[in-house]
């Protein structure tokens, strides 16, 4: 009968290791599917994104960012908001920050490029 314990032990062991096989396909399908959909997710983020920017460049703004700062009214959250972040400026850096902020001023990355239009730089507004 100590064959036919072996053979028994031998049975449970394949039986385990198949049981610990099937749960890691399982596991790395379940994983694969998650992976997918969340890179499906992201592309249709993007999309989205790109479908919005376009739709707010089709309606003359510069980008979807400059359209949402000026659609008004704001709600008292978004007003709260704006007010902390400008609060605390001074009034000419508070003022040059909202402008920019609204899209009305360009700001150049590099002000000392030298293809930079300097013509202007003096002249009183």
């Amino acid at each position: 009968w100590g064959g036919a314990r072996i053979k028994r032990l031998a049975e449970e062991a394949a039986a385990k290791a198949a049981a610990e096989a099937a749960a890691a396909a399982a596991a790395k399908e379940a994983e694969e599917k998650r992976l997918a959909e969340e890179a499906a997710a992201v592309a249709a983020a993007a999309a989205s994104k790109e479908a919005e920017e376009a739709a707010a460049r089709e309606l003359g703004y510069p980008s979807l960012a400059i359209m949402k700062a000026r659609l008004q009214p704001k709600s008292p959250e978004e007003e709260a908001a704006l007010a902390a972040k400008y609060g605390a400026m001074e009034l000419g850096e508070r003022a040059f920050t909202i402008l920019a902020d609204l899209g009305i001023i360009d700001l150049h990355p590099d002000p000392d490029d030298p293809s930079r239009d300097t013509s202007k730089d003096e002249e009183e507004i």
